[in-house]
């Protein structure tokens, strides 16, 4: 077992270069994907996860004033930072189609 979590683990470079989604390259523009469909998917989780949060704090009996909107004031906040953080990552490793100006990535 622990000799097929080491395999698991060993990078192999010949491997990598074959794969559909090598590390070690920059993406192709085949491999891009737009931004509207991120940005969704990004929306559509701040809702669901700010209304789960607020639904469960309410069940639980937490006031809402100042309690409820407090920490869903800090809780999105947390998730905006994760967020663009992650963005970020994705502009300067040219993720995102057309907004990289790094041409080392190959755009």
């Amino acid at each position: 077992m622990l000799q097929r979590l080491r395999e698991w683990w060993t990078l192999d470079i010949e491997a990598e270069k074959n794969s559909a989604d090598n590390p070690l390259t920059a993406l192709s523009n085949e491999q891009r994907r737009n931004t509207g469909p991120l940005l969704a998917l990004a929306f559509g989780w701040g809702f669901l996860v700010t209304g789960l949060f607020t639904g469960s704090q309410l069940g639980n009996g937490i006031p809402f004033w100042p309690d409820i909107i407090l920490s869903t004031f800090l809780g999105n906040l947390a998730n905006f930072i994760v967020g663009a953080i992650v963005g970020y990552i994705g502009y300067k490793t040219a993720v995102i189609v057309g907004y990289s100006t790094d041409t080392s990535m190959g755009t």
